[in-house]
């Protein structure tokens, strides 16, 4: 349903012109951080989707900065 209403706004923004257009942003921008959220909210009750996002995103991250740190000391 948020996924529709963030397709909506985003139509609406090329109907309304610039007179409602800070108002179509904001709602569509609110809209937007709703989904991330539901989103976040799923991933972080799954405790398997949980170990994917920290395997996946962070353990490489920190791989990739401490060899930076490590090649920049030398």
């Amino acid at each position: 349903m948020a996924l529709s209403k963030l397709i909506s706004v985003a139509m609406e923004v090329g109907v309304a012109g610039s007179a409602d257009m800070g108002a179509t942003i904001t709602d569509g921008t609110t809209t937007f951080l709703g989904v991330v959220t539901s989103i976040l909210n799923f991933v972080t009750t799954n405790p398997l989707l949980v170990i994917l996002l920290v395997g996946g995103t962070f353990v490489p991250l920190g791989i990739g900065l401490f060899k930076k740190l490590k090649k920049a000391s030398k």
